[in-house]
């Protein structure tokens, strides 16, 4: 038994360091999986969403805010609940682009710019928070929002300039 111990420690620690990690192959074989199964996209390679991200990183607040407010219409159907989380906006904007899919998928660089919009939402009374789980708020449309939703994204954006002067 005492030498079953010192092979153990003796394969732990090497020179004072770890041992080191798996290589990707033997790691997706180990977990059964493809390697771009269980990591996701390869970070070396263009997200075919780049366009999207650009646009929402430098469009005006309230020109996103408008386009996020469609998220609440009934017809969108982003979620079965009537309340939204900003990574669920964050993907309904990218609903047109292919699912990414894997484990482990960095986030798209949109987050500060879709949370700047929903400010603006809820300074224009067209949105407010729900409740707030897991360190996410939850927004619902209110019957402002929904009413000015009816109308058109023209009556959003005017909402939003009206509110908040943007």
């Amino acid at each position: 038994m005492p030498q079953i111990i010192a092979r153990a420690k003796s394969q732990v620690v090497t020179a004072g360091r770890p041992p080191p990690l798996p290589s990707a192959p033997t790691l997706a074989g180990l977990l059964g999986h493809t390697l771009p199964f269980v990591f996701g996209p390869n970070p070396g390679e263009p997200d075919a969403a780049q366009p999207m991200i650009d646009w929402i990183n430098g469009a005006p607040p309230g020109e996103l805010a408008a386009e996020l407010m469609s998220a609440f219409a009934p017809e969108a159907a982003v979620s079965r609940a009537s309340w939204l989380a900003a990574s669920e906006l964050s993907d309904w904007m990218f609903r047109g682009f292919p699912e990414r899919r894997g484990m482990i998928v960095r986030a798209r660089p949109v987050q500060e710019s879709i949370l700047e919009a929903i400010q603006l939402l809820e300074h224009s009374e067209l949105v407010y928070v729900r409740w707030i789980q897991d360190n996410e708020s939850r927004w619902s449309a209110t019957r402002l929002g929904l009413a000015t939703l009816a109308t058109g994204k023209t009556a959003v954006r005017q909402r939003i300039k009206d509110r908040t002067g943007l």
